[in-house]
């Protein structure tokens, strides 16, 4: 896309762009990090991830920001054409862009699918509560997750898809709808296997792999810089 000319806008957020990280096969391996197991010790597939990552910071077309606002400004102000996002940023860009603007799932590779990661709300009970609370928190669940709530919920925003089995999804009549279905069921499901290492590896060191992801794509670290930073622990 950048090499036709299409002006792209990734964010070095770890949550954000490791869904390049799937498309171009790396996932395995980074979910292997945390108990420093792989079938190659060189994580070529990581290094093949990066070295795409810092030959894309090199692209006249492709702008690496930090912070995901800052891209969906923008894109707002036509000074990109596409970015990767979140779905709870679609209502201000709808406000802004109107029908300028279009939703899709994100790219796989021939071989490979994107990483896609999925916001997932909880509701918890507490085990201190009254019976009196206990039943006003039932009901309160209730009246959030029953067929008609979700269905209303999913219409109205457009940004969730429904916990709700019994609600169905209009796959016809609502495209970003359709695009978060895809994404969810095809991209997300395939890396269960993958999702707690990746997990026990990122949070814990969430602000540094963001700091470093950073000096990746603005050319402050190599990335042999990076492959030793990522391998070695070394980030804390």
């Amino acid at each position: 896309m950048g090499g036709q000319g299409v002006r792209i806008g990734l964010s070095t957020n770890p949550v954000v762009i490791l869904w390049t990280a799937g498309f171009l096969g790396a996932i395995r391996q980074l979910s292997s990090l945390p108990e420093k197991v792989s079938l190659d010790h060189e994580y070529l597939e990581i290094k093949h991830w990066l070295q795409w990552l810092r030959q894309a910071a090199y692209s006249q077309f492709i702008t690496f920001k930090s912070n995901q606002i800052v891209l969906q400004d923008l894109l707002i102000s036509n000074k990109l054409d596409w970015i990767s996002c979140h779905s709870n940023q679609f209502d201000k860009l709808r406000e802004k862009m109107g029908d300028k603007l279009g939703v899709t799932t994100l790219p796989n590779s021939r071989e490979f699918k994107a990483f896609t990661w999925p916001n997932l709300y909880f509701i918890y009970l507490g085990s201190d509560s009254s019976s009196s609370q206990r039943a006003m928190a039932i009901e309160y669940i209730k009246s959030n997750t029953n067929p008609i709530a979700q269905r209303e919920l999913m219409l109205s925003k457009l940004d969730f898809l429904p916990a709700n089995k019994n609600v169905s999804i209009p796959i016809q009549s609502a495209n970003i709808l359709r695009a978060l279905n895809i994404l969810y069921r095809e991209q997300t499901f395939s890396y269960s296997a993958e999702w707690p290492g990746i997990l026990r590896y990122i949070f814990p060191r969430y602000s540094s792999v963001n700091r470093v992801m950073i000096g990746l794509t603005d050319g402050n670290l190599t990335v042999e810089q990076f492959m030793k930073i990522l391998t070695n622990d070394a980030i804390q």
